[in-house]
Protein backbone atom coordinates (compact mmCIF):
# COMPACT_ATOMS: atom_id res chain seq x y z
CA UNK A 1 0.00 0.00 0.00
CA UNK A 2 1.61 2.78 -1.21
CA UNK A 3 0.80 5.78 1.25
CA UNK A 4 3.06 9.20 0.43
CA UNK A 5 5.51 10.02 -1.56
CA UNK A 6 8.61 11.38 0.39
CA UNK A 7 11.72 10.14 2.13
CA UNK A 8 12.24 6.62 4.16
CA UNK A 9 12.74 6.97 7.35
CA UNK A 10 14.97 4.06 7.29
CA UNK A 11 17.33 4.13 4.49
CA UNK A 12 16.50 8.04 2.89
CA UNK A 13 15.17 6.51 0.04
CA UNK A 14 12.93 8.79 -2.03
CA UNK A 15 9.60 7.73 -3.83
CA UNK A 16 6.47 6.38 -3.16
CA UNK A 17 6.51 4.80 0.99
CA UNK A 18 4.33 2.44 2.77
CA UNK A 19 3.07 3.38 5.77
CA UNK A 20 4.39 0.93 8.33
CA UNK A 21 2.37 0.23 11.94
CA UNK A 22 4.76 0.38 14.57
CA UNK A 23 1.75 -1.58 16.82
CA UNK A 24 0.51 -3.78 13.79
CA UNK A 25 -2.44 -4.33 12.49
CA UNK A 26 -3.66 -7.62 13.53
CA UNK A 27 -7.19 -8.55 13.79
CA UNK A 28 -6.73 -8.34 17.81
CA UNK A 29 -5.06 -4.58 17.59
CA UNK A 30 -8.01 -3.67 15.26
CA UNK A 31 -10.35 -4.69 17.28
CA UNK A 32 -8.89 -2.88 20.73
CA UNK A 33 -8.01 0.37 19.02
CA UNK A 34 -9.78 0.46 15.82
CA UNK A 35 -10.11 3.99 16.12
CA UNK A 36 -6.36 4.84 17.14
CA UNK A 37 -4.53 1.97 14.86
CA UNK A 38 -4.04 4.36 12.17
CA UNK A 39 -3.33 7.21 14.17
CA UNK A 40 0.04 9.45 12.54
CA UNK A 41 2.36 8.56 15.74
CA UNK A 42 1.53 4.84 15.06
CA UNK A 43 3.17 5.33 11.20
CA UNK A 44 6.29 4.97 10.37
CA UNK A 45 7.18 5.90 6.65
CA UNK A 46 9.36 3.07 4.77
CA UNK A 47 10.47 2.44 1.24
CA UNK A 48 8.88 -0.84 -0.31
CA UNK A 49 12.71 -2.51 0.24
CA UNK A 50 12.93 -1.56 3.80
CA UNK A 51 8.92 -2.31 4.55
CA UNK A 52 8.62 -6.11 2.84
CA UNK A 53 9.62 -8.67 5.35
CA UNK A 54 10.77 -5.76 7.96
CA UNK A 55 13.77 -6.20 6.86
CA UNK A 56 15.82 -3.20 7.99
CA UNK A 57 16.66 -2.79 11.82
CA UNK A 58 15.36 1.06 11.61
CA UNK A 59 11.40 0.17 11.39
CA UNK A 60 9.85 0.69 14.89
CA UNK A 61 7.93 -2.17 16.39
CA UNK A 62 5.90 -1.43 19.72
CA UNK A 63 4.67 -3.67 22.13
CA UNK A 64 1.29 -2.71 23.58
CA UNK A 65 2.34 -1.07 26.50
CA UNK A 66 4.95 1.09 24.18
CA UNK A 67 1.32 2.37 21.81
CA UNK A 68 -0.70 3.34 24.43
CA UNK A 69 2.07 5.19 26.50
CA UNK A 70 2.52 6.99 23.18
CA UNK A 71 -0.72 7.93 22.65
CA UNK A 72 -1.47 8.92 26.20
CA UNK A 73 -3.94 6.09 26.68
CA UNK A 74 -4.54 3.02 29.21
CA UNK A 75 -3.91 -0.37 27.36
CA UNK A 76 -7.47 -2.37 26.89
CA UNK A 77 -6.05 -5.99 26.52
CA UNK A 78 -6.81 -8.24 29.55
CA UNK A 79 -2.90 -8.84 29.77
CA UNK A 80 -1.75 -5.77 29.85
CA UNK A 81 -4.66 -4.11 32.14
CA UNK A 82 -3.34 -7.06 34.63
CA UNK A 83 0.45 -5.99 34.78
CA UNK A 84 -0.18 -3.08 36.57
Amino acid sequence: MSSAYGQCTCCGTIGYLDAHHKWPQTKWAKKLYKELIHAPINIQLACNGCHAGHSSPKLIHWTEKQFCEALGIQPRSKTERMRK
